[in-house]
């Protein structure tokens, strides 16, 4: 019976309009990106991916509007809200609200997934599209075998999970997610996540025009921790007794240390940046704005990896009297390890 209605619902549209036939054809055409193609990983690891017009942000009633009902629709609602899922057969939608009574029509996507059992992808053939991680994680499930192993890896937006059951690693699953950020509270910035200074704010530093959060050298201690909050921690470095040096660190990962010079009023000298983070910048980034520089400092050091020692050379450069920065050459390229603005 249903077979009958469908077709006479089929036949009149056909009759009524082409063009909403082809409509509704495209409400259940879904398939899973390419993860060979490097324009589509792009889009991918950017986040503006879109499966017919259906992307991070949309509305979740937009969404059936343009891919039709869900083979399978979940939603929860608690105390802090609510959230949804729903699958169109190899691909999911996924959102959330903090509304516990929110509309699901009214729930934005923040995250697209992928999966097809029938295709499995081998990393080796999509590491080149894929280029450099921004995190990694390896879990071996606590056993000597490898087959055991699985692993996650995110290029950006896009998160892609491994395992190498058959002794190579296999994608078996991939999905574009929102980029959860939490608001910098200016006032305590001790556990914030402080990031790497911009393009902008490199030359801003290079002009002696930067500011933290209204942080600039030459401010008192008590000046900053009222602008910016206390530190997470403090050296204090004292000659024959007396304190001559304090070392403040702020962020999540000691990522921010302001330099004071006790001898001269207890006064900011530096404002430091150490990129403790994955987040690879290579110090040609920002020369393609600074210029060149105006003195450099070569020289190296030795690291141990599994138990061999490996030479790695650094270069300290100088940008006019207010900007240094610290590089590692890792690979081809030099790193930035740390900006200093005095």
């Amino acid at each position: 019976m249903k077979k009958v209605v469908y077709s006479v619902v089929a036949t009149s549209l056909l009759a009524t309009s082409l063009s909403a036939t082809s409509f509704a054809a495209e409400k259940t055409k879904v398939s899973v990106p390419d993860l060979k193609n490097k324009e589509v990983v792009k889009q991918l690891k950017q986040g503006t991916y879109s499966v017919n017009g259906v992307k991070l942000g949309t509305l979740y009633g937009q969404a059936k509007e343009i891919l039709g009902t869900p083979e399978n629709e979940y939603e929860s609602r608690n105390s802090e809200g609510v959230i949804l899922s729903a699958d169109y057969k190899k691909v999911g939608l996924s959102g959330d609200s903090v509304n516990r009574k929110e509309n699901i029509n009214n729930i934005r996507i923040n995250s697209l997934s992928f999966y097809d059992e029938k295709k499995p992808v081998k990393f080796k053939d999509i590491s080149a599209a894929l280029g450099k991680y921004t995190s990694t994680e390896l879990y071996d499930n606590g056993t000597k075998s490898i087959k055991d192993d699985f692993l996650f890896r995110e290029y950006n937006h896009l998160a892609i999970s491994f395992e190498r059951t058959t002794g190579e690693w296999v994608a078996t699953g991939f999905s574009v997610n929102e980029k959860e950020t939490t608001p910098v509270n200016h006032s305590k910035l001790a556990d914030a996540e402080i990031k790497m200074p911009t393009t902008k704010q490199i030359l801003a530093m290079k002009n002696n025009a930067f500011t933290l959060f209204g942080v600039k050298p030459g401010m008192s201690r008590a000046e900053v921790i009222q602008t910016i909050g206390e530190s997470s921690s403090d050296d204090v470095y004292r000659e024959k007794g007396i304190i001559k040096r304090i070392d403040s660190a702020y962020g999540e990962n000691m990522g921010l240390n302001l330099k004071y010079n006790v001898p001269a009023g207890n006064k900011v000298k530096a404002i430091i940046f150490n990129n403790n983070s994955e987040e690879q910048i290579k110090l040609s980034s920002y020369e393609k704005v600074l210029g060149r520089a105006t003195y450099e400092k070569k020289s190296s050091f030795e690291e141990e990896v599994n138990n061999k020692m490996y030479k790695i050379d650094t270069i300290t450069r100088k940008y006019g009297k207010h900007l240094t920065i610290k590089a590692e050459k890792r690979g081809k390229e030099y790193k930035v390890v740390t900006v200093s603005y005095q």
